[in-house]
């Protein structure tokens, strides 16, 4: 039982080095509407428009 575990945890282990040690190809957009580049240092913001106040209170 040890056996086959230590068996499946290199042959796990190998696996992921072989995958992260994979060239990365680079990111072509496909979207119809395009994609959006940021910077690595650059932050992202995200909003949304619900109602907070009034009869509608609920959805938001």
């Amino acid at each position: 039982m040890k056996r086959t575990f230590f068996v499946l945890a290199m042959l796990l282990t190998a696996a992921l080095l072989l995958t992260a040690c994979g060239g990365a190809e680079p990111y072509e957009c496909t979207d119809a509407l395009g994609c959006v580049s940021y910077a690595p240092d650059e932050p992202v913001r995200i909003a949304s428009a619900l109602v907070i106040s009034g009869p509608n209170t609920d959805l938001g």
